[in-house]
């Protein structure tokens, strides 16, 4: 052991690995974030933990923001009490409401406004500034956690190609 760890421990055996996989995957008890659709929670069990990325690749104009807003319908309504961050970089707060007052009608036909207000009230907080710099985004976190009393349990940046234009360097990286 004091040999693998003094070599930086690169090397690891199926033990440890096991031992990994218990922790999350092997583990009934861990309850990730469920996004709401049976067949693709049933993929992604035990939902999504805390600090996993997950991303959702697609061409443009295929319904990538929708159906992320789809997902904060269904976790509002099913998980109410998670937290979302939404960091919308190429919509308004108000095309936001729009398009979620529109997945509301769709779910309840008979949901008004005030109704998809209430829904979200308390549960999502939006961010509509197109580019947004580490800094900010610590910036954000913190305000989050102030407002809301504790840190997102599901943040969303729609989309990451906006976010990484305010980094320097290539634009693979």
């Amino acid at each position: 052991v004091l040999l693998k760890r003094s070599r930086g421990g690169l090397l690891c055996t199926v033990d440890d690995a096991f031992d990994e996989w218990l922790q999350v995957e092997g583990n009934p008890d861990l309850e990730g974030i469920k996004l709401g659709f049976a067949l693709l929670d049933e993929v992604l069990k035990p939902g999504i933990t805390p600090g996993q990325v997950f991303v959702l690749l697609a061409k443009t104009g295929v319904g990538k923001s929708i159906f992320a807003m789809n997902i904060f319908h269904r976790m509002v309504t099913m998980q109410p009490d998670k937290k979302i961050l939404f960091l919308s970089l190429e919509q308004t707060r108000g095309e936001w409401f729009e398009r979620a007052r529109r997945i509301h009608k769709f779910y309840d036909p008979w949901a008004t406004e005030k109704d998809t207000i209430e829904l979200y009230r308390n549960k999502l907080m939006i961010v509509d500034k197109n580019k947004v710099t580490p800094q900010e985004m610590e910036n954000i976190l913190d305000q989050f956690a102030e407002t809301a009393g504790r840190q997102p349990d599901f943040c969303v940046v729609d989309y990451l190609g906006y976010w990484a234009r305010g980094f320097k360097g290539e634009s693979y990286e």
